[in-house]
């Protein structure tokens, strides 16, 4: 009887773990089926350089484009009254930025071209967007621009200020306009006569790699008695119709980075279309390199369109920009839940990653160091779950000391499989010693350690942060030491440290956890199966975790040592 709990205990936990990496981390396939200081402004308008472009380059072209710009963004819209692009300064632009430059940054800065610029006054600069962070896919083809109309009515521009910018159809006027709030600004459509089966664009943000995987992310909210309800909406295969959808808000992000759409009034219905990577390339699709799998590269896009027929205006608040935590809280608290809590146990996980982020903001206030302040809240878990984690490694070592007496019952009652039972169990009641009760404990600290993981995977803060110069340059990517030019299995063509070291941590872990005779002919089934559990399952979170971002994986190194070391100090007690 105690040979299978034993075995049957080490399946659930594997399998647990398992099913917790496998689908709570990692996004797969899921990805693509579920899911105020002022500012002075200036207004320009530029033409992009006639250089020759790099192939599959995702630049504009060449009609003249105009800009309404702040120290927060740079709007680019087409003569066509669309908006083509969002531009956000990097810290390479502006040191008061919120964004710092990652690999990929730097890499696409270097395929972007330079724009020739012409501000109101007429006077030519040159401009450049290697310094800038892209939102929004962007090509040629002006359909599926943001705010663009299903109409395809042609507009011209009517009106250019510094905080504002009118284009005119036939019928319809758009504005948009600047506002004090930072990434933030205001559409209005305006018609002479209610319209027909007009539907207005939202554009589709550019992908964004986080966690060796590639996002969408489709979320509204909708305000009920002072409380904000939110829910995740289904990507669809196609396009979906949401004819009785009610909304206040709606996210469409790549994670880090996303629009917020506040329609002035309650909007009703959406539609939400999948759009292919060869009608619209990302920008991702521009870059050579070889860790970047090619599906990354060509994950398709999700364009939102709102239905705005039969009305004489319609107004909607616009956010776009990082979802960042005191940024959203500072534009409107309620705009938090846009936040994307990526897992199937996001309800439980919130709270928690919640809490967490509140103590890791504490510690990094301290220290000014993102990872230090990582290893600083993995202490400050451990110590609050020390309780816990002691109670289960009492029970595991009062487990092991009677191995030798279980071993004998086995021997004793080798062909009655039913008396072994019954005597095992006698001897544990009597020791007062259960092997199930140490799975008790993980499962209360499950709420913890998903909201740990869940914070870590989607804090914007954490998005370009260095912690060890020459080998920990981001903490939102994973750690490099050294790279070569073929592609492994599994490896790909970088060596990354830590994940490595999370494996032999692991390794010592379990051999430290489980006291097993020197002689392999005296160990019983259960030890058998617990060293083979103790050999495969380091293995598995070394490649499970090999393209984790750093800062998830320094959390686990540290967690790992801390438990070592919490295991070693309850033996010693134990032997006093």
């Amino acid at each position: 009887m105690k040979d299978k709990k034993g075995y049957y205990l080490s399946v659930l936990l594997f399998t647990v773990c398992f099913f917790f990496l496998n689908h709570y981390l990692f996004p797969a396939k899921s990805i693509f089926e579920t899911q105020n200081e002022n500012t002075e402004t200036a207004a320009i308008e530029y033409k992009q350089e006639t250089k020759e472009a790099p192939l599959k380059s995702i630049a504009l072209d060449t009609e003249a484009s105009y800009v309404l710009e702040n120290a927060h963004f740079t709007l680019l819209f087409s003569k066509n009254g669309n908006l083509r692009q969002i531009y956000l300064p990097m810290q390479t632009h502006s040191a008061k930025s919120l964004i710092k430059p990652t690999s990929i940054d730097y890499e696409l800065g270097d395929l972007n071209p330079y724009v020739d610029v012409i501000n109101s006054e007429r006077k030519e600069s040159q401009f450049s967007t290697k310094n800038f962070y892209p939102m929004l896919r962007s090509n040629q083809n002006h359909e599926y621009e943001a705010f663009s109309l299903t109409n395809s009515t042609p507009f011209e521009l009517i009106e250019h200020s510094d905080k504002h910018i009118v284009f005119k159809a036939d019928n319809i006027k758009k504005t948009y306009t600047l506002t004090n709030d930072p990434f933030v600004f205001d559409v209005k459509l305006e018609f002479d006569e209610p319209q027909t089966d007009l539907w207005l664009a939202s554009g589709m943000c550019d992908s964004e790699v986080v966690a060796n995987s590639v996002q969408s992310f489709i979320k509204y909210g909708v305000q009920k008695k002072g409380e904000v309800e939110t829910k995740d909406l289904t990507l669809p295969e196609d396009k979906s119709l949401i004819s009785s959808l009610q909304y206040h808000w709606l996210s469409i992000s790549n994670g880090p980075f996303g629009m917020i759409v506040q329609p002035k009034s309650t909007q009703l219905g959406l539609m939400i279309e999948k759009i292919d990577s060869k009608k619209i390339p990302s920008k991702l699709a521009t870059l050579s390199t070889p860790d970047l799998d090619e599906k990354l590269k060509t994950a398709p896009g999700y364009l939102c369109k709102f239905p705005v027929s039969n009305q004489t205006q319609v107004e909607f608040k616009i956010f776009a920009g990082p979802y960042q935590n005191n940024l959203l809280k500072q534009i409107n608290p309620l705009l938090l839940d846009a936040q994307n809590n990526q897992g199937f146990l996001t309800s439980i996980s919130k709270p928690f990653s919640r809490i967490l982020f509140y103590i890791l903001e504490f510690f990094y206030n301290l220290t000014h160091s993102w990872g230090l302040s990582i290893i600083l809240l993995t202490i400050a878990l451990r110590l609050m779950l020390y309780p816990l984690n002691a109670w289960s490694i009492k029970q595991n070592l009062k487990t092991q000391k009677l191995s030798p007496q279980v071993k004998v019952i086995n021997e004793k009652y080798k062909k009655d499989k039913q008396k072994r039972s019954i005597e095992t169990m006698k001897l544990y009641r009597k020791e007062g010693a259960n092997p199930l009760t140490g799975c008790f404990p993980i499962l209360i600290q499950m709420p913890f350690l998903l909201g740990m993981f869940d914070l870590l995977k989607n804090t914007f803060q954490l998005r370009g942060a260095s912690f060890i110069p020459g080998w920990i340059t981001n903490l939102s990517e994973p750690d490099t030491l050294f790279s070569w030019g073929f592609s492994i299995i599994f490896i790909g063509t970088s060596f990354h440290l830590l994940p490595v070291l999370n494996g032999i941590a692991m390794f010592f872990q379990q051999r430290f956890s489980s006291s097993l005779p020197k002689d392999p002919s005296q160990w019983t089934d259960q030890q058998r199966q617990q060293r083979t559990m103790g050999t495969l399952m380091p293995l598995f979170i070394t490649f499970a975790f090999y393209n984790f971002p750093a800062g998830l994986n320094l959390y686990w190194l540290s967690s790992t040592i801390l438990g070592v070391g919490q295991q070693y100090l309850m033996k010693k007690l134990s032997k006093k």
